[in-house]
Formats: structure tokens, C-alpha cells, sequence
């Protein structure tokens, strides 16, 4: 009932929201992102916004519920509890972030129609997540036995990210304004850097896994990503402190996230941005950055000898949850072929692996998820979206006509294998999660900078890059990102 009357208090500055959006609707766009996970959780009504605090072990699922962070059971994910009458609240489907976004999408739609404009003006990206978002909504409507829940699902963790890439494409259209962007999440980065530093000084024990103002390691792990990468390519927009603040520090708090589908996803990231990077550099700078690799590895190896004996060993080398998710990885395919074309409908593998076997009833692998719920069809949809994505990269980073335009290129395919690199061995790509939005934000807002008036991006680079040009192989150096 409280949060009818809010909505219906918000009602009243609707029309001021539209006009700001409809006239600095970047801002109003930067102003929430920077601000979303924190007032996010004011919203939900969390007693502390900034992270979890910490509880006594024995009273930890009391005191969660009471804080306002509860388990995974409460907070509907669905897995785990015998009864699947799960229904979509309207707080759930109100949701701020989502909220803000369908109103630039229907702001856009009014003034395509007043100014007589084609409606949909779409890149190839945007068409292929339109068909998977189709795709998992009729599952949902045909197939999902928990209509609700599954309804939430493809909101939060498929539409609304995508419509943070569809929103920033159009309102990101000229390098001031990616410079406002740049700014915004490098800033972001620090603040969320802080908060995570301040939980782990209140939390005893080492492997403690940070979450900062997102619900769990995962989310945190996404939003670190388009951080990181922003900074890492804006080094003439985010001031020098400001960019190693964030790039010193953003691995350590990966780190202590405790979780080895972002250990392995970030590593996976790092490696194809330093390798794609080796065309951009000049051989001083390749020589630097080798010795300095070379140096961290022995500090590596003391640090793992010092921490061994630690509860990192047990977590780091549990052989018993290895077979776990492998196990899981089976019965998933297992099913998958089944079914393969549409598969067995979304969210309903935790009917294949039943009630009792641990807080998810995912395979722990968002692909082998796909295939199993969705089928070929929809697993094939959502590796297009990527396979498009990537694309884009590689016509910035090989046909670009400056350096800034090729190391954006590269920060796109990065990000992307980090993420999806994660992906193999979580389920990141279902999860409602606002750490996502930060990711799309970003390839949307690059998409945006090389799109001219709506021409598709991955069609050509129409106004940064002539038909048909490419950089000779390889390119004559062009400094470093130093």
C-alpha cells in the first residue's frame, strides 16, 4: 500500500521528469545512473544503502530480512522454495531505472511522430535484441510455469539493459557529450570503489566477498567492467587521480569479490585489451608494460604462499563444487536436447534439477541456461547481439581514423569477452541486475558517437570512416594510453 501512494506521488512531477528529459535528457540520464545503486536501495527501503553490514553467522538469515538484504529465497529469485506461484509486484515493475528508461523510449516514440520521423531507426544490434527480447517474452507467455517471475526476468535482465544501449545510442552524438559519460562513470567508479573499501573494514575475515550498493558480488562485478573501461580510454576526460584511483584499485576489489567467474572473466578482459593493444603502442611502451608483468608475478606467488593456508585454499580448490556445476552443466544439456529448438521455457530448469539441491537450480553457465530454456533459437539470438557488438569493435579498432577511435574499439571487444567470459560460469546473463545497465550504457554510448543521424554503426562507421578505407597492417604507432 505505501508504495502505491509513493507511485501515485511521483505521479504529480511526471511532467516536469518529461520536460527536463525532453531538453537535457543526458543529464537527467547521468545524473541517475551516478546516483541509481544507492537511491535504488533507499527505494527498496534498506537500512543502509551503501553495503551490507555485517551479522552474526547464526542469526544472518534474521537479521538480512531485517536490514533490508535478504537471502536469495526472499528475495524471489525462485530456485530454491518448493512453490512457484511467483507474482510480479508492482514495485518490481516500476522499478526507478526501468521506469526512467521506457519513458525516454516513449519520449522518443512522441517526437518521432510529431516531427513525422520513421519510428524505429534501429542498428544492427538493437533489431537482433528486439528478436531475443520476442523470443523470451513467448517463452515466458507459452512455456515458463511461474508467469510472473519469468515476466520480471526478461525486464530486468534483457529489456531494460537493452534499452539503456537503445536510450545512450540516441542521446550520446558527439564527443562532448561522450565526455560528459566518460566523466560521469569515472567518478561513479571512485565513489563505488570508496563504499567497497569501507566494507571491507567492517567485515572480519578475509574472504568476506564485497558487494558494495549491489545486491551481490556479480552486479558489482558487471558495473566495475564499464568503470574500468571508461576510464581506461578516457584519459583526457577523467583527471590523471581520478583514472588511477580507479584502475589501481578496481582488480583489488574484483579480487575480493571471492568469485572465480569474475577472477576469470576480468583476467579474460585484460588479456584480449593487452593484446589488441599491442598494435597502438610503440615498442618502448610494449617493453614497459612486459617488464612490469613479469615483476608482479613472483609478487603473485608470495601473495598466494602467504594466503594458502587460508579459507581461499578451500574455496579456490573445492573439487567437490568443480563436479557440482559440472554435473549441473549435464543434466542442463542434457535437457537442452530435448528440447532444441525452443527449449523447455524460461527459468524452468529448476524443475530439472529439483527442490534441495542449493539456493539456484542454474546450471551456473548462462549459455548452456539459454540453450536449455530458450533453445537454439534463442541461444543463437542472444550470440548475435554479441557477434554484432564485437563487430563494431573491430571496425573502430582496424578502421578508425585516429588512435582515441581505436583504442574505443578495443575497450568494446574487451568488455564484452570479460563479461561473457564470466558468463561460462555464472548465470550473469539472466540476472536482474543493475550492474548490467552500466555495461550497455557504455557500448551504447560508443555506438552512439560514430552513428550519424541514426545510420547503423556496424554498417560502416558512415561519418568518422570513408567506404571501403582501412589502416594499413600494421599501423604506424600512435602512443600509449598513458
Amino acid at each position: 500500500m505505501l508504495q502505491i501512494l509513493v507511485i501515485l506521488c511521483g505521479l504529480i512531477w511526471v511532467p516536469v521528469l518529461f520536460k527536463h528529459m525532453s531538453h537535457r535528457g543526458l543529464l537527467v540520464l547521468l545524473i541517475w545512473l551516478f546516483m541509481a545503486p544507492v537511491a535504488t536501495n533507499i527505494i527498496q527501503g534498506n537500512s543502509n544503502p551503501f553495503f551490507p553490514l555485517p551479522v552474526p553467522e547464526e542469526e544472518s538469515v534474521e537479521w538480512r530480512n531485517r536490514l533490508g538484504r535478504p537471502t536469495r529465497q526472499a528475495q524471489g529469485y525462485g530456485y530454491a522454495a518448493a512453490d512457484t506461484t511467483i507474482k510480479l509486484k508492482i514495485g518490481e515493475l516500476l522499478e526507478p531505472t526501468r521506469t526512467l528508461l521506457f519513458m525516454f523510449v516513449l519520449l522518443f516514440l512522441v517526437n518521432a511522430i510529431l516531427k513525422r520521423n520513421r519510428l524505429l531507426q534501429l542498428d544492427q544490434t538493437e533489431r537482433w535484441m528486439a528478436v531475443f527480447s520476442l523470443i523470451s517474452i513467448a517463452s515466458v507467455l507459452l512455456l515458463s510455469r511461474r508467469l510472473g517471475f519469468g515476466f520480471n526476468v526478461v525486464l530486468g535482465a534483457f529489456v531494460t539493459p537493452f534499452l539503456g544501449y537503445y536510450v545512450t545510442r540516441r542521446l550520446v552524438t558527439s564527443e562532448d557529450r561522450f565526455r560528459q559519460l566518460t566523466q560521469v562513470l569515472g567518478y561513479m567508479g571512485v565513489y563505488i570503489i570508496v563504499l567497497c573499501l569501507m566494507e571491507r573494514l567492517m567485515h572480519g575475515g578475509i574472504t568476506h566477498r564485497l558487494s558494495g550498493p549491489f545486491v551481490g558480488t556479480p552486479h558489482l562485478y558487471i558495473a566495475l567492467l564499464a568503470l574500468c573501461f571508461a576510464v581506461l580510454i578516457g584519459k583526457e576526460f577523467v583527471h590523471r587521480e581520478v583514472r588511477s584511483f580507479v584502475l589501481y584499485l578496481t582488480p583489488a576489489v574484483i579480487l575480493l569479490t571471492w568469485s572465480r567467474a569474475n577472477w576469470v572473466g576480468f583476467l579474460a578482459g585484460a588479456w584480449v585489451f593487452m593484446f589488441l593493444a599491442r598494435r597502438l603502442t610503440d615498442r618502448s611502451r610494449k617493453l614497459q608494460t612486459t617488464g612490469l608483468a613479469l615483476m608482479l608475478v613472483p609478487i603473485a606467488v608470495i601473495v598466494f604462499q602467504a594466503v594458502r593456508e587460508t579459507p581461499i585454499e578451500t574455496r579456490v580448490g573445492n573439487v567437490g563444487n568443480v563436479e557440482w556445476r559440472l554435473e549441473r552443466w549435464r543434466l542442463a544439456i542434457q535437457e537442452g536436447i530435448k528440447n532444441p529448438i525452443f527449449g523447455i521455457g524460461l527459468n524452468n530448469t529448476r524443475d530439472v534439477f529439483g527442490p534441495g539441491t542449493g539456493n539456484y537450480a542454474g546450471s551456473h553457465n548462462s549459455f548452456i541456461s539459454f540453450f536449455a530454456e530458450l533453445g537454439a533459437i534463442g541461444l543463437l539470438a542472444y550470440l548475435a547481439i554479441v557477434a554484432s557488438i564485437i563487430r563494431m569493435g573491430f571496425r573502430l579498432y582496424r578502421m578508425g581514423p585516429d588512435a582515441r577511435t581505436r583504442w574505443r574499439g578495443a575497450a568494446v571487444i574487451a568488455i564484452v569477452a570479460a563479461y561473457h567470459v564470466g558468463a561460462l560460469f555464472y548465470h550473469y546473463l539472466a540476472a536482474v541486475s543493475l550492474g548490467k545497465i552500466y555495461v550497455y550504457v557504455f557500448l551504447g554510448g560508443i555506438a552512439g558517437l560514430y552513428s550519424r543521424h541514426g545510420a547503423v554503426v556496424n554498417d560502416g562507421l558512415k561519418r568518422a570512416i570513408p567506404t571501403g578505407e582501412r589502416l594499413p597492417h600494421p599501423p604506424v604507432p600512435v602512443g600509449s594510453l598513458r
